[in-house]
């Protein structure tokens, strides 16, 4: 090797590799540093040096494998505050393919807070380009393994699109249990994406689909305190308990002619089916919890009580 290679050799430390982590400086320049810098202390036959930097590298190289996601989390304060890499942004932009499919969502959200909604704009783009369009679209969810269709819907929110008929038509075909839906949901609520929420509010939503919704209109009123019973909103969506609670709350009575009747089928279970987590168990209960307030709430006499007692339920029968 020409030339001293001694600074090279000596440079990089434990300070240098979590600065450069901290700052945002890209993995794979960490990386080919460290290698570099190995290979020349193995030239120069100092054997402690070379295991040194080889152990470096390798924890930088596993620095994104760990179940943590330190450095999603990271990247995302790094677009927050003014103490990282400078070209930063500038280096998202230009070199997205660097970059997870969580990572893209994070951008995102980041460059749509503070209004630069193009370069959102060029995330979804690449998004598209890089994971969706190379499969057709019955085969898409085939290949989630391979992305996150929550990550999609969460760029697409970054954006603050006005169009739900489209949104809805993707998270039908696509997003079984209804997951994908609620992100992009409380990603518009973490936005103030007002106009999009109320457009997707008085779509015609199908009940779980209204369940999902009622309970990000709610956190949107807490977060900014505002008025939602007062929005156009679908059928669907008030005849919610959340919703119909959320009215009183607001002060607004309403007539509630229907409670919609929670799903019992987990109680026709064997004791052996009921082993383990039990989501559907969870449902009934927060189900029923707020069906019996709201019908405190709104109807006149112990009208919770006769319709608690009108499910078909056997708690001790499995």
């Amino acid at each position: 090797m020409s030339g001293d290679s001694t600074p090279l050799i000596d440079g990089p430390n434990e300070i240098w590799l979590s600065e450069a982590l901290l700052r945002g400086y890209p993995l794979y320049q960490i990386v080919e540093i460290l290698q570099r810098a190995a290979w020349a202390a193995l030239d120069n036959n100092n054997l402690v040096r070379t295991l040194q930097l080889n152990l470096m590298c390798d924890y930088a190289h596993s620095a994104n494998e760990y179940q943590t996601n330190g450095l999603d989390r990271l990247l995302y304060c790094q677009l927050q505050f003014d103490w990282s890499d400078p070209s930063l942004q500038a280096r998202l932009l230009s070199e997205p393919h660097e970059l997870s499919d969580k990572e893209l969502a994070m951008c995102a959200e980041a460059f749509s807070e503070v209004g630069e909604i193009e370069k959102v704009q060029l995330f979804k783009n690449f998004f598209e380009k890089e994971y969706i369009n190379k499969h057709s679209p019955d085969s898409i969810r085939a290949h989630s393994d391979q992305w996150s269709s929550s990550c999609y819907l969460d760029i697409v929110a970054s954006l603050k699109l006005e169009d739900a008929d489209r949104l809805l038509n993707w998270t039908r075909r696509h997003d079984r249990d209804g997951k994908d839906f609620s992100t992009h949901l409380y990603r518009l609520v973490s936005l103030t994406a007002t106009k999009s929420l109320q457009n997707i509010a008085k779509f015609d939503l199908q009940p779980k689909e209204a369940r999902i919704a009622a309970r990000a209109l709610l956190k949107l009123a807490w977060y900014q305190s505002i008025s939602i019973s007062s929005w156009q909103l679908c059928e669907s969506i008030c005849m919610t308990p959340l919703m119909q609670i959320r009215s009183f709350v607001e002060g607004n009575r309403v007539s509630v002619t229907h409670t919609p009747t929670p799903d019992c089928t987990v109680f026709s279970k064997s004791r052996t089916e009921l082993y383990g987590e039990q989501p559907e168990l969870v449902a009934f209960y927060y189900d029923t919890f707020f069906s019996c307030l709201s019908l405190h709430l709104h109807a006149t006499g112990p009208y919770e009580d006769i319709w608690f007692n009108s499910l078909e339920i056997d708690p001790l029968g499995a």
